[in-house]
């Protein structure tokens, strides 16, 4: 844009985590101009907002060529970067909504906007979250788990073969909002009463080529780390943390090495390869589960398997191996395009987990409403009709008409129109998809401003949600050749 920059997030492939991709692209940018060494001292700014868009025909030429974007959002994602402070990343409250707990948030309440009728929520974005689960970051337990009396079951059965000493592995598979990461937290519900220790791993889809990435995160979870913490510190917090199982000194300097820390002063590190090392770092920590597990029985937790790392997955065939011999439950959880190679092993179990039957949907649309409005007999069926089955769908969709209901807005009928049967959460009806990249895409645009010295450049994030469902509905009138954007988001950065 003039002596700008443009960049979408989103468009032309759409992820399903585009607004978290937005808002750690911001956080990125502002550490990477912090490190810059410039004659004069540059700050960046950061703005997001998200909102419904529509992406034109290109303009301009070479270098300055564009994709033409119309819609309330870019303003809004531009407006509310030129009202952070230098080095500060501010969102609007509906990208707020979208990134959950994923990060940590500063309410700067209701701010007056240039262009908007009425006052916006905004936030301004500290740093990442120390939740590392993202069903605990994103979603709520508080919503009942319907439907699966059958897996609970099962589930209970294998801790009960784990606690008398026969380690058993659960493998959950299923497709995005399916509930594995539900089932698994209601088992821990039912456990809360029984001694038992609890390992969670989280895998994350930006650190699959991090080796041992979810080890390395709960050792430091365990350990009790903060981010100012000094090298010396940490040492002593793991060193506290590995003494109850009596480590070997190598063991202990095998552990502080994963977490880039220095071993004891008084052992002298071995001259081995790196592949050598690396093998023994993973007996090391089998070793202190093992230890762990013969204190008192254990329950293991993976979940996302489908986004974790080469190493990660070594740890897990051997432990996988010899877990028979432990009073430990290991459940893995992972979407059907990971295949594990454990399945048909003895001590392992695959559970694959189906769409809810139609009933089941009506029950839980009803319990999710409860007393907070009452919601047509026709709006419920459609909500079901287009939900297909998947529970996430079905709960973001009942809460989507639930809001419009209890405003005032309709009876909910428009907002359940407006919601295609390939909803932008992401498709329970699978269409291919270049077909569904030419219609509803999430985006982000980075428009960021750097006033200085020299050039000014334009950079940021922009991603639209259907949130408006009138625009929405008649969008889905337009012509198929036209170029539409649903879900998306963008953001905005300056420097000063």
């Amino acid at each position: 844009m003039g002596d700008g920059v443009l960049a979408y997030f989103g468009y032309p492939i759409a992820h399903e985590d585009d607004p978290e991709r937005a808002v750690r692209a911001g956080i990125a940018v502002v550490e990477a101009v912090r490190r810059l060494k410039t004659p004069e001292l540059l700050r960046v700014r950061v703005g997001l907002a998200t909102g419904l868009v529509i992406v034109g025909d290109l303009i301009g030429s070479g270098a300055a060529q564009e994709q033409a974007v119309v819609g309330e959002t870019p303003n809004l994602a531009a407006r509310l970067q030129a009202l952070a402070e230098p080095e500060a990343i501010v969102i609007a409250d509906n990208t707020r909504r979208l990134v959950g707990n994923l990060f940590e948030y500063q309410s700067l309440g209701e701010v007056e906007v240039k262009g908007l009728a009425a006052s916006v929520p905004a936030y301004r974005v500290l740093g990442e979250s120390r939740l590392r689960s993202r069903f605990e970051a994103l979603r709520s337990d508080e919503t009942p788990l319907i439907g699966r009396e059958e897996e609970t079951e099962l589930l209970l059965r294998r801790w009960q073969q784990a606690k008398s000493g026969e380690g058993r592995v659960m493998l959950i598979s299923g497709e995005p909002g399916i509930g594995k990461s539900r089932l698994t937290a209601m088992l821990q519900q039912h456990l809360r009463a029984e001694p038992h220790t609890r390992f969670r791993y989280f895998c994350s889809p930006h650190h699959q080529d991090s080796p041992l990435f979810p080890v390395i995160s709960r050792l430091e979870r365990a350990a009790r780390f903060e981010p100012g913490d000094a090298p010396a510190v940490k040492l002593g917090k793991l060193r506290e943390l590995l003494a109850p199982d009596t480590p070997r000194e190598e063991d202990e300097w095998l552990i502080a090495e994963l977490l880039s820390l220095p071993g004891p002063d008084h052992y002298s590190a071995p001259e081995i390869s790196p592949q050598r090392k690396k093998e023994k770092t993973l007996e090391a920590l089998l070793r202190q589960l093992s230890s762990i597990a013969r204190r008192q029985p254990a329950m293991m937790v993976f979940e996302d398997l489908h986004w974790s790392d080469p190493t990660s997955r070594e740890f897990l065939d051997l432990l996988v191996e010899r877990i028979e011999r432990l009073p430990v439950l290991l459940i893995a959880t992972f979407r059907p395009e990971f295949h594990p190679p454990w399945t048909g092993l003895r001590q392992v179990t695959l559970l694959t987990l189906a769409r809810l039957e139609r009933s089941l949907c009506t029950t839980l649309v009803e319990r999710i409403a409860g007393g907070m409005a009452p919601l047509r007999r026709d709006v419920v069926d459609e909500i079901v009709r287009r939900t297909d089955g998947v529970p996430l769908f079905l709960e973001e969709l009942t809460k989507a008409v639930l809001e419009a209901t209890i405003a005032g807005e309709d009876d909910g009928r428009r907002v359940v129109a407006a919601v295609p049967f390939h909803p932008w959460l992401g498709s329970p009806n699978r269409e291919s998809e270049p077909r569904r990249q030419r219609h509803f895409r999430r985006n982000q645009i980075f428009p960021a401003e750097i006033p200085g010295s020299g050039p000014t450049y334009k950079g940021g994030a922009y991603s639209a949600a259907a949130s408006d469902t009138r625009l929405f509905s008649a969008l889905g009138r337009l012509p198929a050749h036209s170029n539409v954007v649903g879900s998306t988001q963008y953001a905005a950065w300056s420097q000063r």
